[in-house]
């Protein structure tokens, strides 16, 4: 039997037996960090000893407040960031800066609109045509048109402004104008069909005048004007169909006067209007029907609706309410009541003359109205058969004319009516009865002289 010598492990080294004793005391991964220095004792790409390598997306230093990414802290990783050692650059150009925020050469810092002309010497960066700042230019301007707004966002004009003889291109060239100090006049032009151009005027200090334009069809282009400082004469026109162009017109500080348009059919664009301070005429306009558009005037001095064959009614002006002078409603062939005056009550001292409107049945509308200044003429309305409708009116500051009525059989209608301070005239009524007059007479309380002529109507028995 052969005798082996006996076999014998090695002896343990001293490292060995230490991290046998200490089980977890030893640097398994060989990063030479023990176990209690390393955060991943299974990453050698990380110990708390280790710098932290940006952008390779592990904490080497185990420090979670060092940044991997977005070292500048301006929020943007390096994905998105085109240096990520400056916090100002990255996202998006912030303007007037000097930094290329983007990184992107071709997005503007600064000559935002790109005329050439930077911040500092730029009155609007965001508009390529306006680097001046807004002035007056002084006098009138009846030419020379397209230099006007050269440079100019804003420009005014302190005179007064002629487009008589202006062609489309010419009104085109003042879309940076936005006030006339004087009036502006469109007269006389027969190639203007609109008045394109002048969509940034808000104000004109004089009159508009709109006259005698044979090619005009609207008044689009005029869509910010807001205060015509005096007259808005609007006449003569025989191709304008309506007033559009005027839907933001809230002020007139004299006479707004629509007249002779003969193509015109509606009044509606001018429901924005508030305060005409002295007189409404609309006269002369064959094709109009409505008044519908005149609704939020509430007092004026002077009121004359005159000669308009298709209007049939008064509708639209049911807010008006008082009127210092005259009113004057004369000559409307198809006119059949006076229903759009509902809300008058005061004619404080002019006079109220109702005339030669053939379909007026009746003066219904009236039924507010308690005083009149002056006179009140009823003449040639031979549709109408009494005065109902006047059933409020107390005083009649003048005469009362009552006149040619061919159809007016009784005076039935004034059953308040108690002070006239002038003459009662009425004569000419064939089919009145004359004892209608003297019934009338003796209800007043005071009156003039009575003239009871030509009412030859049969008198009930």
């Amino acid at each position: 039997m052969s005798m082996h010598p006996r076999r014998h492990p090695a002896p343990l080294s001293l490292l060995s037996l230490v991290c046998l004793l200490a089980l977890a005391g030893c640097d398994q991964r060989g990063d030479r960090d023990p176990p209690s220095e390393d955060c991943d004792d299974g990453d050698p790409a990380t110990a708390r000893s280790f710098d932290e390598v940006p952008y390779d997306g592990i904490d080497n230093d185990c420090d979670p407040s060092t940044p991997d990414d977005d070292l500048d802290g301006d929020g943007f990783a390096l994905v998105d960031d085109c240096d990520d050692a400056d916090p100002a650059v990255g996202g998006d150009e912030l303007p007037y800066d000097g930094i290329d925020n983007d990184c992107d050469p071709s997005t503007p810092d600064d000559d935002l609109d790109g005329d050439g002309y930077l911040q500092a010497d730029d009155y609007d960066d965001t508009d390529p045509l306006a680097w001046l700042a807004p002035d007056v230019r002084p006098g009138d301007l009846s030419s020379g048109y397209a230099s006007f707004c050269t440079g100019y966002g804003r420009r005014a004009i302190g005179g007064d402004l002629y487009l008589g003889a202006a062609t489309a291109e010419d009104v085109a060239a003042l879309a940076c104008l936005s006030q006339v100090e004087g009036s502006l006049y469109v007269a006389g032009n027969d190639t203007l069909e609109d008045l394109a151009g002048l969509g940034s005027l808000e104000s004109v200090g004089g009159d508009l005048w709109v006259q005698a334009n044979t090619s005009l069809t609207t008044l689009s282009g005029l869509d910010a004007l807001e205060t015509v400082g005096g007259h808005a004469a609007i006449f003569q026109n025989p191709a304008l169909g309506d007033l559009s162009g005027l839907d933001a017109l809230r002020f007139v500080g004299n006479q707004l006067v629509i007249s002779g348009n003969a193509a015109l059919t509606s009044i509606h664009s001018l429901q924005a209007l508030t305060t005409v301070q002295q007189i409404i005429v609309i006269t002369e306009n064959p094709a109009l029907t409505s008044l519908i558009g005149l609704g939020s005037i509430n007092e004026l001095v002077q009121l004359q609706v005159n000669f308009n064959p298709s209007l049939a009614s008064l509708d639209g002006l049911d807010g008006l309410r008082r009127v210092e002078w005259d009113v004057e409603i004369i000559g409307n062939d198809a006119l059949m009541d006076l229903s759009g005056l509902s809300a008058l009550t005061r004619i404080e001292q002019g006079l109220l003359m109702i005339d030669d409107n053939p379909e007026l049945g009746s003066l219904s509308g009236l039924d507010a109205l308690t005083t009149v200044g002056d006179r009140l003429m009823i003449l040639r309305s031979p549709a109408l058969l009494d005065l109902t409708g006047l059933g409020s009116l107390a005083s009649v500051g003048g005469d009362l004319w009552v006149m040619e009525n061919e159809t007016l059989s009784s005076l039935s209608g004034l059953d308040s009516f108690t002070f006239l301070d002038g003459d009662l005239l009425v004569q000419w009524n064939p089919s009145l009865c004359a004892d209608e007059v003297e019934a009338l007479a003796d209800q007043l309380v005071s009156h003039g002289a009575v003239v009871n002529e030509g009412n030859t109507g049969a008198c009930p028995p």
